[in-house]
């Protein structure tokens, strides 16, 4: 790939499509990485103070799920109308009105008096995410150009994603434990309050575009967004009660007919809410990969807290401490992926990355009875966890290389819904196999680490099906040069010494 600058460059700033300048590469990554940081630990905190949260609104084992389940929903089903809506409308205008409506919703959360308020202040934070989520990717690759730049700050914001779920699983604890459930909510209106102040500051202000904005497709929108969050729905109900259970039969044979339909509406739409370019493109393969990259993620994120607290005996707090080589090898490995891709193509980085998460993944379906950290969890997952950093940062950079910035909304969407999709399959999926293994071996400790051993197998194979998925199906660029069509109609350099 070629670089956008010299070496101790962050960024450069430029304008596209109308769209302004800013003067603080630096300052306007660190708001979009605290706007990314914020979704993440919002995602994560809520299992920590869901013992809590049931005593006090007097949940019960049915329903406490939906705390859960109503956010994770409305986030996945409405990604990529969020997408859409953030490339009609305007990314910077989104954010803010996606920021403030997230704070707007966290504060309905942590008033919420009954069972009712807080699973749709849940729904509505998700819907709020939805929106929050593609505008920080879009505004990353309107604000980056590809090369250098670009991968540095992909680096940098997968890192963030990665670092909130660690900070929900430890911050959410101490905040529960000291100050109470809602705080846990409460403590986002200052962040988001610091993010839109940020936003003010650093994001350029959209002018009026000589091109028409388009109108948004609703029915499209509608049925695909029915269908996601049906499959969504229907794939938290196999994980929770079963495959076989009228609600996940019924809510997995209704999507179909839905994303069928969408298929149907969008082949008719003058103006569609995909636009079928960016399936044509090698980023389709991307977005597969990205399938696989989070499935692979995530049952290793599950698989873990078990492994610790079920069969050594780890208390919560001493095993989120333990899980620091998750977001410590995706951190250092999303870093490397960005500095290494000026040498190395896309497909490499990315096979590199799966065949690491495999062999960490292999490792661990030898995982001792007795604790052995080091070896036995620390370094295999160190290793995963710094595979899956070099996967996504490449994965990202070739689903909006060369798109429009017009386009770039709906890219992220796209992005963001391949990877919640990949989340869902892959925890319902595992959790499964778990479940059946540990049955299968007696139950108990024994039961479970053997439950945990073949769950491990399924998440080795993941990334070796991805690993196919690369050889066969992703074509490499000689050079990652934005595209004709997406060639700012001006450029302005803003360069940070990033050695102190």
């Amino acid at each position: 790939m070629s670089g956008g600058g010299s070496d101790n460059s962050i960024g450069l700033a430029r304008t596209v499509d109308g769209e302004g300048l800013s003067r603080y590469p630096r300052l306007l990554l660190f708001v979009m990485c605290s706007a990314q940081l914020v979704l993440s630990i919002d995602f994560n905190v809520v299992n920590i103070a869901n013992p809590t949260i049931e005593r006090e609104l007097h949940f019960n084992a049915a329903n406490l799920q939906w705390n859960i389940t109503a956010y994770a929903l409305t986030f996945g089903g409405f990604l990529l109308l969020g997408g859409r809506m953030v490339d009609l409308f305007g990314k910077r205008r989104l954010f803010v009105i996606g920021i403030v409506a997230f704070a707007a919703t966290s504060l309905c959360a942590g008033t919420s008096h009954t069972m009712g308020e807080l699973i749709a202040s849940r729904a509505a934070q998700g819907v709020c995410a939805a929106i929050v989520s593609p505008a920080v990717l879009a505004l990353l690759a309107a604000s980056f150009p590809e090369g250098r730049p670009r991968q540095r700050a992909y680096a940098m914001w997968a890192t963030a994603g990665s670092i909130g779920g660690l900070v929900g699983l430890l911050v959410g604890g101490v905040i529960t434990s000291q100050l109470g459930w809602r705080w846990i909510f409460f403590i986002n209106v200052p962040i988001c309050a610091l993010a839109v102040l940020g936003a003010a500051v650093v994001l350029p202000k959209m002018l009026p575009s000589s091109a028409p904005r388009g109108k948004l497709d609703i029915p499209g929108a509608f049925t695909v967004t029915a269908g996601l969050a049906l499959v969504i729905y229907g794939l938290g109900e196999a994980e929770s009660t079963s495959w076989t259970s009228r609600s996940t039969l019924v809510s997995l044979s209704l999507a179909p007919v839905f994303i069928l339909g969408f298929w149907w509406v969008e082949r008719r739409s003058r103006e569609p809410l995909i636009p079928f370019a960016l399936l044509r493109r090698r980023a389709a393969v991307a977005n597969v990969l990205a399938v696989f990259q989070q499935s692979a993620g995530i049952t290793t994120a599950f698989l873990a807290p078990l492994l610790l607290q079920q069969v050594w005996g780890f208390s919560p707090l001493h095993s989120g401490i333990a899980t620091l080589p998750l977001p410590l090898g995706f951190g250092i490995g999303a870093r490397v992926s960005a500095k290494v891709a000026a040498r190395f193509g896309s497909k490499e980085i990315i096979l590199a990355g799966f065949i690491l998460i495999a062999i960490g993944c292999a490792w661990l379906t030898q995982v001792p009875f007795h604790e052995s950290y080091i070896f036995g969890f620390a370094v295999p997952m160190t290793i995963r966890s710094f595979g899956q950093g070099l996967v996504i940062v490449q994965v990202a950079l070739v689903i909006t290389s060369g798109v429009p910035s017009a386009d770039q909304g709906i890219a992220a969407g796209l992005f963001n819904m391949s990877g919640q999709l990949g989340g869902s399959i892959g925890l319902a999926g595992i959790a499964t196999v778990l479940a059946a293994a540990s049955a299968a071996d007696g139950g108990g400790r024994l039961g479970e680490l053997h439950g945990i051993r073949v769950a491990f197998v399924v998440a080795a194979v993941l990334p070796l099906v991805a690993t196919a998925v690369t050889v066969f199906g992703l074509r490499n660029r000689t050079a990652e040069r934005p595209s004709v069509e997406s060639a700012p109609t001006s450029v302005e350099i803003a360069v940070v010494d990033e050695s102190t």
